[in-house]
């Protein structure tokens, strides 16, 4: 009851207000002062390493002795005393001519004893077994031939399914190109024609234009409607040919009234006005122009008829004459042009007809071709799925025929007993132990140097009958070669390949003096180490001239397992994730912070990483924000 009457109070409620407000204030004015503290790099492209750190004791490669695995007789020396050698180079190998044979003898041994058992498990041999066993065999080729048959069928199936899926393809496009032709056609002459229409109906603006100034040009001249045009001349005007100026005013006078029938229809026509209209009127042009030329022909004769007299100097009568011509000029270009748009229409129009029927006639055909290929592929796809089903039903009763000769071989051979089948069973085993050991014998009848140096003693010649791991020549080092062996652990094994550089420091001659090595030698099997696994890496070194090395040195290895000129790298500890995705931030010129997400690479020496994609070189990005 309390708090209902206390909601229902107003100074309750102007309380709440004032406090949110306050609290407001307080939060808005600490996030206000609140300080951002980042530090940032940018990016930059430059050369990304990763190392592998081990340490590991100096041995020394003074000579190696070698020989033969296996006994048997040498069969060619490729070195001669003297002759420097490279490491994992030929030297000798036995004659294997024994060795193949052994192979060979042994193979065939194992086959005998595997026939042997085979024999064995095959039991009685009497007349009825027989019998049973060709039936056996017999329905056994029978299905083979059901299943050549069943793939041939299938097969041709596939392939008929293709064709047919090929050819109707090729015929929906030549189908597709016949439509779009057609479409093409239709559209173009469409466009063509209306150009030619509005080309037409311009022609027609244009001479109506040269009608009314060449009428105009007439005019100045004869003083019909203009009289004071001509007042210099007008006595004298055609005196020596009345009748020109008679014609000239009969031809101005038509003139001007066909002008006057058509000029306000024709200005009045728009590129909207009907096709037929244009022709109508073009004709009706055409005849304007052609009483204007009779009146500019008679006009001239006018000027001609003309004597100069008085003011009116053979140069003002010069003047008159090039005025008509170049009026008669002006309108044949005007003629020729109604002319030629009208011809042009004609041309377009009969094109039009003629492709556009052409490219229909193209569809028309095209989709008969494609009705036609579809039924025949239909029915060419229909017979081989029933060569298909034919088979298969051949393949089961084929399949059933063996079941029957099985069972009945079944009931007439009888189990060998297991005490007859141990001891082929223990001959097979031993003849296949023979086997491998043959094998193992020819993989061994070679020898290949271990180091560089120079072979300095052959014992034995070719021909000659070597035992095993007797000594057959020396191989001296011809410079001081040393190795490393270091242990290297399981979580830096996975980076070190054969091949791979490195840089040994020894403790005897400061970290300044640095050797060049190489990984020879990575050993599969692993070494426990107080109970952590460790692999054995064998380091040679290149050139230690420079320095006088003892065996037993210790030294520090520094093998190098990625190398990457001119790549974008940045910090580790710059890279975040989100939801499993990697995401670095990257501090914009005007002070806004994006999230960019990004794709890198291997973890490299001094805490960086390869960048892939993701980020420019030059961006600058934050490694750690606080506030």
């Amino acid at each position: 009851m309390f708090l209902k009457k206390l909601l229902k109070r107003w100074w309750f409620w102007t309380i709440i207000v004032i406090v949110f407000a306050i609290v407001s204030g307080i939060i808005y004015a600490s996030g206000k002062n609140a300080h951002v503290e980042m530090s940032t790099q940018n990016v930059e492209r430059g050369t990304f390493t990763q190392t592998v750190e081990v340490t590991g004791e100096l041995e020394s490669i003074d000579e190696v002795e070698l020989s033969f695995d296996i006994s048997g007789t040498i069969g060619y020396l490729f070195v001669s005393e003297g002759e420097e050698v490279e490491e994992g180079q030929l030297l000798a190998n036995l004659q294997t001519t024994e060795l193949s044979a052994d192979v060979q003898n042994t193979y065939q041994a194992m086959q005998i004893a595997q026939a042997n058992l085979d024999q064995k498990n095959a039991g009685s041999t009497n007349e009825a077994l027989a019998v049973s066993l060709a039936s056996v065999s017999s329905a056994e080729v029978g299905i083979s031939a059901a299943e050549v048959s069943l793939l041939n069928a299938q097969t041709n199936l596939s392939y008929t399914e293709l064709l047919a899926f090929a050819t109707n393809a090729s015929a929906e496009a030549s189908l597709i190109s016949a439509e779009d032709a057609y479409e093409k056609a239709v559209s173009y002459y469409a466009d063509q024609v209306d150009q030619a229409y509005e080309d037409l109906l311009s022609s027609l603006w244009s001479a109506m234009i040269e009608v009314r100034n060449a009428i105009s040009d007439a005019d100045e001249i004869l003083g019909i409607r203009d009289g004071t045009a001509n007042d210099e001349y007008e006595l004298i005007l055609s005196n020596k040919e009345q009748s020109a100026l008679n014609d000239a005013t009969s031809a101005f006078y038509r003139s001007e009234e066909k002008r006057d029938a058509i000029e306000e229809e024709v200005f009045a026509l728009s590129y909207d006005s009907d096709q037929e209209t244009l022709l109508e009127y073009a004709s009706l042009v055409e005849e304007a122009l052609d009483d204007v030329t009779d009146l500019l022909l008679y006009t001239r004769k006018v000027v001609s008829a003309t004597p100069p007299s008085g003011s009116f100097t053979p140069t003002d009568l010069s003047t008159l004459k090039d005025t008509v011509d170049a009026s008669r000029n002006a309108l044949q270009t005007d003629l020729t042009g109604v002319l030629t748009a009208r011809q042009t229409v004609e041309t377009t129009e009969l094109a039009k007809e003629t492709e556009v029927i052409s490219a229909q006639n193209a569809v028309e055909e095209a989709q008969e071709t494609m009705a036609k290929v579809e039924a025949t592929q239909a029915s060419a796809v229909a017979s081989a799925e029933s060569s298909v089903k034919t088979a298969e039903v051949t393949l089961a009763l084929r399949q059933m025929d063996l079941v029957m000769a099985q069972a009945s071989y079944a009931q007439t051979s009888a189990t060998p007993r297991q005490v007859d089948l141990s001891a082929l069973e223990a001959e097979v085993e031993r003849t296949y132990a023979v086997y491998l050991a043959a094998n193992a014998r020819l993989t061994k009848a070679e020898i290949r140097s271990p180091i560089k140096g120079r072979v300095t003693d052959i014992r034995f010649d070719v021909g000659e009958q070597m035992t095993a791991t007797k000594p057959l020549l020396t191989v001296q080092t011809t410079e001081d070669q040393f190795r490393i062996v270091a242990n290297v652990t399981e979580s830096d094994i996975a980076k070190i390949s054969l091949g791979d550089a490195a840089i040994v420091t020894f403790d005897a001659f400061g970290d300044d003096k640095k050797v060049y090595a190489y990984v020879q030698e990575i050993d599969l099997a692993e070494t426990l180490i107080e109970g952590v696994v460790y692999y054995k890496v064998t380091i040679y070194l290149d050139d230690t001239q420079s320095l006088s090395l003892k065996p037993g040195m210790s030294a520090d290895v520094e093998i190098q397992t990625v190398l990457e000129e001119n790549v974008l790298i940045i910090p580790q500890r710059a890279v975040l994730t989100h939801n499993g995705n990697k995401y670095v931030r990257v501090l914009k010129k005007n002070g806004e912070i994006e999230e960019r997400t990004v794709t890198v690479g291997t973890r490299g020496d001094l805490g960086l990483i390869l960048v892939e994609s993701g980020l420019e070189e030059g961006e600058e990005i934050i490694i750690k924000m606080t506030e």
